[in-house]
């Protein structure tokens, strides 16, 4: 992957050089239509809370891939889809369990301390460019939607001091909630030549959880069952540094006083 940025970045570079000379005559950027694609690093800094421990996802790789359309007053357009490989923290939910229950030795029944999970996210709104030379800087709020996926987790609770035993089933009731989510941040964009450039972009995102568990503790002794509905809702809030390429697909030259266009 590291070497695909720079290979990306290399050949954007050399294609500027070899433009330079003709993109000083010109405007370096325009109004259009433009597309883009990035990959960066996600950063969770606050999780939705489990019996007062905090339980969720770890950060991870992102890949953001969008669009958009830049008018002539520099306000613009943008929409884009992106998708965040990750992990669920499964060590943080038997210690929320740990925490509620003192007096037990917890044990899941995985053997791994993780889980492997991906996250889809969709959002639109509303972008601005302030210009400098071949640089503009772009601040944006986004709107959107991302699908977080609900888990099913089996542990054991053995009573320190006794032969007492519990097995307690996590079953999801909503596998698959869709997530409203709020980003802001922007971007600063170099232009290497008319059409394309790279780009660099920090955002603050903020996603809020609604999950549900109907939770089923077995007796295995007494063989007797209890059960409960536990829930997650509450703001996830992170942050993502990406990199990227932007492709202008088609340029709206500014309006020249005296042109008569």
């Amino acid at each position: 992957m590291i070497r695909l940025l720079l290979a990306c970045f290399g050949f954007v570079l050399f294609a500027g050089l070899l433009q330079g000379q003709e993109l000083e005559s010109r405007p370096h950027w325009a109004s259009g239509f433009y597309g883009n694609f990035a990959v960066g690093y996600g950063l969770v800094t606050h999780q939705p809370a489990l019996f007062h421990q905090p339980v969720g996802y770890r950060n991870g790789k992102v890949w953001y891939a969008g669009g958009g359309i830049s008018f002539r007053n520099h306000w613009g357009i943008r929409a884009e889809i992106s998708l965040y490989e990750t992990r669920y923290g499964l060590a943080e939910f038997e210690q929320a369990l740990q925490d509620r229950y003192p007096n037990y030795l917890v044990t899941s029944t995985r053997l791994s301390s993780d889980q492997d999970a991906r996250l889809y996210s969709f959002a639109a709104g509303v972008s601005c460019a302030f210009l400098r030379e071949r640089w503009n800087f772009q601040p944006e709020l986004l709107l959107g939607v991302t699908k977080v996926f609900n888990f099913f987790e089996t542990v054991h609770l053995k009573e320190l001091g006794t032969h007492q035993v519990y097995r307690m089933k996590f079953n999801t009731l909503n596998a698959g909630y869709t997530a409203p989510t709020l980003s802001v941040g922007g971007r600063a964009a170099w232009y290497a030549g008319w059409y394309w450039g790279l780009y660099a972009d920090l955002r603050l995102q903020a996603l809020h959880y609604r999950l549900k568990h109907h939770a089923t503790n077995y007796d295995l002794v007494q063989q007797t069952s209890t059960e409960e509905t536990v829930a997650q809702n509450r703001l996830a809030v992170g942050g993502a540094l990406s990199v990227g390429i932007f492709l202008q697909i088609a340029r709206w030259e500014p309006v020249v006083a005296g042109s008569g266009k």
